[in-house]
This record gives structure tokens, C-alpha cells and sequence, in this order.
């Protein structure tokens, strides 16, 4: 792992139209904060403004810590940078917002002074009103803790999700093992909140079978939700034996079904980056980077969720790819961001789709000068047609944190184009 320490700069680029870029102005952000590069972290969320809020990890594996920064509708920074968590070790933030501008931030701490064991990682959150000042302390969320027959404890890779009242839940792996970084026995938990930030009861397994990892989720207007996660096929959690399961919440953490695989992994192996988005009407899709044939996955489902189409391919021209961000407009509309790796460099590209994924705006490069890109993270949408991506870049100084806000929609074709061309 390269060690050299760095700094922090988040610069908005404007998108106008499909293809033009203007840049306006670089925004450094945190230029005191040092972090190592491999570590870094970033998401983004954005109000029916257009006001958007970063989040990101900022320092090393010795001393993370979670910021952010609130930005206008047109990538001006709004006062200055925030500590979000109060003790370091902090590491994953994600963010998520309601339709008033409020938001809630979730992340994992590695807790190095528990009594038990060093393998301990709890998960944290914090809300905050739209003008980001905070509504009380960082809490914690999980309510487990390390035992001394299983004193490794992993509570890790959290994400969020947040309805327009602000209802919200929380999802995220949960593991546990013997001790000496020993983990036998991985799932899926959750909580559930109220829009006053209270919790509707303790944290809940949402995954019926061992050896799964990395959730996310959606929600709905009334609370309801659906999480999805990975589920490895064998005991030595090997990337390329693996599929997605999805299950429905309602609001208070009642589960609706049982768990149900979507991507079998004898079809669709190796859903490693995945991402799920759901429209008005509770109707969603699930996206993935398939690690066996190197591209993008579609499959959506109705608000009951039964399958309303087989898994089918959105990208693919046999190169590497890894999917970073996936969000639904309310009439169905998405839009899919990815890193596209080439013996020439790295490049965060993405490309609009409209409501049934066989039609779609030209793929556009996002990140530039061309093959200088080296992580794509977060994304985020609103309903008057603005879009703001989160990715990162390698230059002379350091590793840099690009933000790029598309002010205007990318109009969907009126005929059907090629979309097929780039598989």
C-alpha cells in the first residue's frame, strides 16, 4: 500500500448538456487533513434544490475520521467543513437526506479498546437539519456486543436510506467469530427509525443464511423498505461464488417475505458492486457488476417484488468494471455511474436509461483529463433534473476528491438507439 501522506480537494466540474464540459471553479476542502491513500471513502446526497452535502473519511488507517461539507446548486460551498464523528477510527460514511433538505450520516468504528478483543467494530449515525447543523450527538446504532465465547465482533459496511418525511433505516454486516481474527458466522442486520431520529426497536438479521456481506437498501414514502445483499456460495467467501438476495420491511422492521434470490449464481456469479433504486410507485431495480464476464446487470421488480424482467446486461465492452453509483428518478428513469478499468488508465463514466433499460442517452465520459481517474464513489439525484457524482483522482500532489454536478437533465432519446452496441 502506498503510504505517502496526501490531502483532501473536491473540485466541482459543471456537465452541460451530454457532452460538454466547463469547468468552474476548484474548492478545496480540508487542505490541513492528511490520509493514506486505499482508505478514502466518499458519498453524496442531494436535496430537491439542488443543494448537495459530501461526506467522506479523512485520515489513515491509524486516525480516520468522518467530514463534510454542504454545497449549493451550483457546486459553491456553504460555510465551511464539518467533524461528523467525535473519535477517530471512523471509516464508510454514507449519507442520506430527506426531501427538506435534513440528513443522516452512517459509518463503522474499529473500537481498538474494547476489553474483550481488537476485532470490534460497532456501527454510528448522526442526523442533521438542512442547514447541517447537527440534532444532538453521533448515537449508536447496533445494540450487540462482543462476547466472551465470540469476541470478535464486526458490525461494518453500513448504508442508509431516508424516505422525503425522514424516516430512515440502517443496514449492515454483521459478523462474528472466536477471536484472533478468526469470523465464522457473517448476516445481514438492520434498524429501523421513525422520522424523529427513534429507533422502532433493537437491531434485527435480515439474512437467513450465513456468509453474507455488503447491503444496501431502499425506501419508500410510507417507511416501507427493501435491502439487498450478497450472499457467498461457499465458506471461503470466494468473490466469483456469489448472488444477490432482496427482502421486504415494513416500516417498524417487520419483515413482508422471506429472503429471495434474484441473481443466481449459477447465471449471474460474482455481483460484487451492486446498488438498488426504487420509483414512486415502489417498482425497483437492482444493479450489478458481474465479476465472471466484467460488466453491468439489470433486473427489475415490481413494488410486490416479483421479477418484471430476467437479469440483463446494461454495459459491457470486455473491459473491468466496477459499478459506483445507481439512482431512480419517481417516473422510473435511472441513471448508472461505473469505473471502467483499461490497460490505459481508469475513467468514471455514466449514462442515463429510461424506465424499461433499452433506451439511453450516449455513455459519457465523467471523469477527466482521460484515464487519470482511480475510485468512483457516490451519486445522487433529485427530481428537477440535477445530478451530482463523487470520484477520485490521482495528481502530482496527492490524491485528489472530484465532485462533478450536472445542472440540466440528459433528455432521454425519443427513438430507440443502439444500447446494445457497447455489449
Amino acid at each position: 500500500m502506498f503510504m505517502k501522506m496526501l490531502s483532501s480537494v473536491l473540485t466541482i466540474t459543471l456537465l452541460i448538456g451530454s457532452h460538454a464540459f466547463c469547468v468552474t471553479q476548484t474548492i478545496q476542502i480540508d487542505a490541513a487533513a492528511n490520509r493514506y491513500s486505499g482508505t478514502f471513502s466518499a458519498d453524496v446526497a442531494m436535496a430537491p434544490t439542488g443543494e448537495f452535502v459530501v461526506v467522506w473519511c479523512n485520515g489513515n488507517p491509524a486516525s480516520g475520521n468522518i467530514h463534510g461539507h454542504r454545497y449549493d446548486s451550483t457546486g459553491n460551498p456553504i460555510g465551511n467543513s464539518f467533524a461528523i464523528s467525535a473519535v477517530d477510527y471512523s471509516y464508510k460514511p454514507r449519507i442520506a437526506m430527506a426531501s427538506s433538505g435534513e440528513f443522516i450520516v452512517v459509518w463503522h468504528r474499529i473500537d481498538y479498546d474494547n476489553p474483550l478483543s481488537d476485532d470490534v467494530a460497532t456501527i454510528h449515525a448522526r442526523r442533521y437539519n438542512a442547514q447541517a447543523t447537527a440534532l444532538g450527538p453521533e448515537f449508536r446504532v447496533d445494540t450487540n456486543e462482543p462476547t466472551v465465547s465470540l469476541p470478535s465482533y464486526l458490525a461494518r459496511f453500513p448504508d442508509v436510506s431516508m424516505n422525503d418525511d425522514g424516516a430512515f433505516v440502517v443496514v449492515w454486516s454483521n459478523c462474528t467469530g472466536p477471536g484472533g481474527h478468526s469470523i465464522v458466522d457473517y448476516h445481514i442486520h438492520g434498524r429501523a427509525y421513525n422520522s424523529s431520529g427513534v429507533a422502532y426497536g433493537s437491531e434485527f438479521r435480515i439474512s437467513n443464511l450465513a456468509h453474507t456481506d455488503m447491503p444496501c437498501s431502499t425506501i419508500d414514502a410510507d417507511g416501507d423498505f427493501i435491502v439487498c445483499w450478497e450472499h457467498h456460495g461457499d465458506a471461503n467467501h470466494l468473490p466469483y461464488d456469489s448472488y444477490l438476495n432482496t427482502r421486504h420491511y415494513n416500516a417498524d422492521g417487520t419483515p413482508k417475505n422471506d429472503p429471495t434470490q434474484i441473481s443466481p449464481a449459477i447465471i449471474s456469479p460474482g455481483a460484487t458492486y451492486f446498488r438498488i433504486a426504487m420509483n414512486e410507485d415502489g417498482d425497483y431495480g437492482v444493479v450489478w457488476h458481474r465479476y465472471d464476464a466484467e460488466d453491468i446487470q439489470c433486473r427489475q421488480f415490481a413494488s410486490s417484488g416479483a421479477a418484471s424482467t430476467s437479469a440483463f446486461k446494461l454495459i459491457g465492452i470486455a473491459h473491468h468494471y466496477y459499478l459506483s453509483g445507481f439512482c431512480m428518478k419517481a417516473d422510473g428513469r435511472f441513471i448508472v455511474s461505473w469505473l471502467e478499468m483499461t490497460d490505459a488508465g481508469e475513467n468514471v463514466y455514466a449514462a442515463w436509461f429510461n424506465q424499461n433499460g433499452d433506451q439511453r442517452t450516449m455513455v459519457t465520459r465523467i471523469s477527466t483529463p482521460l484515464n487519470e481517474a482511480q475510485a468512483s464513489y457516490g451519486m445522487a439525484i433529485n427530481e428537477n433534473n440535477q445530478a451530482v457524482l463523487i470520484w477520485e483522482k490521482a495528481e502530482a500532489d496527492g490524491y485528489h476528491l472530484i465532485g462533478t454536478l450536472n445542472p440540466t437533465f440528459v433528455n432521454m432519446p425519443t427513438s430507440t438507439l443502439d444500447w446494445r452496441r457497447y455489449q
